[in-house]
């Protein structure tokens, strides 16, 4: 692993580590959107994969209505472990066990109330789905964003439709067109 790369991802998983402690969700929300830039131009899964845990983290405890259900103390404090050690291993270039680490956590809703488990898988299938979309906005086409993340690129294409996002940069050029025509007539 490039040392560069190794430093930004060690830097992204231990300020996330801060942030979840504080469960400071602006500084999570930042992280995550940090995250867009690798994940743009590596495309790899260890981006991949901490852009949609960031994302997910920052949903997660944002429903700060979770912090009082059964197993959720557990569940907070297994988020904590695994970052911890996915840090730990990626310092020690164990590329598997730290992506394995960030898999437990998603595992872990298990400890958690049904109802919430269900909620909380959607949340971190969505996250595929918004990272997705977000890197196409750098100029990552939607299949390759879809293969990228995993995931359907009909669902992905539907979310950029109902957001808007695939048509910002459209907009831009039929501007620039329309001011161009007018100019001519001027």
């Amino acid at each position: 692993m490039q040392s560069g790369f190794k430093d930004h991802l060690l830097d992204i998983v231990s300020q996330l580590i801060g942030a979840v402690k504080k469960k400071d969700l602006i500084q999570i929300k930042d992280l995550s959107n940090q995250t867009i830039h690798s994940l743009t131009i590596f495309q790899d899964n260890l981006s991949r994969d901490i852009a949609v845990m960031t994302y997910s983290l920052f949903k997660i405890l944002g429903r700060t209505d979770y912090f009082e259900k059964k197993g959720w103390d557990k569940f907070y404090s297994t988020i904590l472990e695994d970052l911890s050690m996915a840090k730990s291993y990626l310092e020690n270039d164990e590329v598997d066990q730290y992506t394995n680490s960030l898999t437990k956590i998603q595992k872990s809703i298990n400890i958690l109330d049904p109802k919430i488990q269900e909620a909380l898988k959607e949340v971190f299938e969505e996250s595929k789905i918004a990272k997705a979309s977000r890197i196409t906005e750098h100029g990552v086409s939607l299949g390759q964003a879809a293969s990228t993340l995993k995931v359907s690129p009909w669902e992905l294409q539907k979310y950029t439709g109902q957001t808007g996002i695939s048509e910002k940069g459209i907009t831009k050029d039929i501007r620039k067109r329309i001011e161009f025509a007018k100019s001519l007539f001027q």
